[in-house]
């Protein structure tokens, strides 16, 4: 399962209801994976009938460890993520864009530290966002194991044209991940049954 597609459904479940109609933004996301962290920045156009999104390439947008790795230096957990910003921001200068919101979005690497490493990790990552004036933060949170899923379901069932095709039955989809699995499934008429589950592997 693509986390690009995942990412790309996560600005329109996520963004679509504060961006505001005949205007175009543009949303860096960081996909802070529990082996990796990835950034990609999307161009958001909004038009009366419709929204359009498309990626712009950034070069080198994967940093590893996962900032969960710096559970005992949460310090080392925003100064991690300087390089992707770097990246992001020779971008912006190449396509001439002043600003672009900030979205980041951790998964099972975070969900399985207490909350107060959490809390140490994120207030270090927002003191090292400071640093950089393109920026304009929306969040910094843990998706749940159930978005998680939700996303993956979205990903799978886009990749087959399912929504396009009301004929077409959707498909579960199962994701082994690094730290965590999820799996969902779509029961009867309810919009989906989301069962996300997480535990350590060894």
């Amino acid at each position: 399962m693509s986390k690009l597609l995942r990412f790309f459904f996560t600005i329109l479940l996520i963004f679509y209801p504060t961006i505001s109609f005949s205007a175009t933004s543009y949303e860096l996301i960081i996909d802070a994976g529990s082996s990796g962290s990835r950034i990609h920045l999307y161009k958001v156009f909004h038009t009366d009938k419709a929204t359009k999104v498309s990626e712009v390439s950034i070069q080198d947008n994967k940093v590893e460890p996962g900032i969960s790795a710096y559970s005992e230096d949460p310090e080392q957990a925003g100064l991690s993520l300087a390089p992707l910003l770097d990246n992001a921001r020779h971008t912006l200068e190449r396509e001439k864009i002043a600003k672009a919101r900030l979205t980041i979005l951790a998964t099972a690497g975070m969900r399985l530290l207490p909350k107060s490493q959490v809390n140490f990790i994120y207030a270090a990552i927002i003191k090292t966002l400071g640093k950089y004036d393109f920026i304009k933060l929306n969040k910094v949170a843990t998706l749940s194991g159930q978005d998680e899923a939700l996303f993956d379901w979205l990903s799978v069932n886009l990749q087959r044209n399912t929504f396009a095709n009301t004929a077409k039955k959707s498909v579960g989809s199962l994701d082994l991940a690094g730290a965590s699995f999820q799996k969902i499934l779509a029961s009867g008429y309810s919009y989906a049954l989301v069962k996300g589950c997480q535990r350590p592997f060894w």
